[in-house]
């Protein structure tokens, strides 16, 4: 009787153990599936997301610059320009007028012809054209956020970003007619290009291999 038992006892253990793994499998049969556009989409959230965080680093640098020139305005230099800044000056302002001379080549020639553009839109306007520079000062916090997401991380970029948009040198640099800041947009340009150059490059050996 007792050996009857047991073969019972074992015969309802091996009916649950084989029930359980039916239901586990049908478990994961009826797990749903992953549909085509599901990694389109959370690219497309990610996406969103590091757009917001550029809009907010540029919205952010932006005013900061403007309420810095709005306090530097009280300067007696702010619309005097001196030493480097009145060469630079004169030279885009000459070149409104017609009078390119030597100094032109005094200094590095992009940022006069591009403070000459400006002052011809402007009617040589010196506040316009500190206003045009602190835009581009604030495009710049935002590549600078590009080019740490690209290297490192979105949070590092974010981080890298952030801290140009308070980074009390360049503010002063860009708020002056000075190539500084026009030369710091364009650093950041050339490694940002560089990056993106070097990896197609990359991809393109590897493919090839």
């Amino acid at each position: 009787m007792s050996r009857k038992r047991k073969s019972r006892s074992t015969a309802s253990r091996d009916k649950k153990s084989r029930g359980k793994k039916s239901t586990t499998r049908g478990a994961k049969q009826q797990a749903p599936r992953p549909l085509p556009g599901d990694k389109e989409l959370g690219e497309e959230a990610r996406d969103k997301s590091g757009l917001r965080l550029g809009f907010l680093l540029f919205g952010l640098a932006l005013v900061v610059r403007l309420v810095y020139l709005y306090q530097s305005s009280d300067s007696p230099s702010f619309d005097a320009p001196i030493i480097d800044a009145k060469t630079y000056d004169d030279i885009a302002r000459g070149l409104v007028n017609g009078d390119a001379n030597y100094r032109f080549f005094v200094q590095a020639p992009l940022y006069p012809l591009i403070l000459s553009g400006i002052y011809y839109l402007t009617g040589a306007s010196i506040v316009w054209a500190k206003v045009a520079q602190m835009v581009l000062g604030a495009v710049t916090c935002v590549l600078i956020y590009c080019l740490g997401q690209k290297i490192f991380s979105r949070r590092v970029g974010f981080w890298a970003g952030l801290m140009a948009v308070f980074y009390g040198p360049l503010i002063y640099y860009q708020g002056e007619l000075l190539a500084t800041g026009l030369a710091t947009f364009w650093s950041v340009v050339l490694i940002l290009l560089f990056c993106a150059t070097g990896r197609r490059l990359l991809a393109a050996r590897c493919g090839a291999t």
